[in-house]
């Protein structure tokens, strides 16, 4: 299984990232809690996420380096198909700091809110 790293190294402390994209034709809530259930099924933690209306979501996780495969397997389960950047071989034990990008492919309608002046 290849997995997207890259590795940030400042001071003497070297941190490893993975990022993973999918785009997919599921409700935009089905897929976000499909991610949120592999992420934690596989022995991760989320520890942010930003939602871009209904086109887009990116949720930022930590994960144990050994369970990458067990993750994409995971999503697969769900019908979501995540792709990796940076091909490199998994395996570490060591904890990796991730995110993935979901695309909404049919958005649906907006789901913007109107905010009323201040004054």
């Amino acid at each position: 299984m290849a997995l997207g790293l890259s590795v940030f190294r400042a001071r003497g402390i070297e941190m490893k990232f993975a990022r993973f994209s999918l785009i997919t034709n599921q409700p935009g809530p089905l897929a976000i809690d499909a991610v949120r259930d592999a992420i934690s099924r596989a022995g991760g933690w989320i520890t942010g996420h930003s939602l871009f209306s209904n086109l887009s979501a990116t949720i930022n996780f930590d994960l144990p380096g050994d369970a990458t495969a067990r993750f994409l397997e995971l999503l697969l389960e769900k019908g979501l198909r995540a792709s990796a950047e940076d091909p490199m071989p998994t395996g570490s034990p060591e904890e990796l700091t991730c995110t993935i990008a979901i695309t909404f492919a049919n958005p649906g309608p907006d789901q913007r809110r109107e905010v009323p002046p201040f004054g």
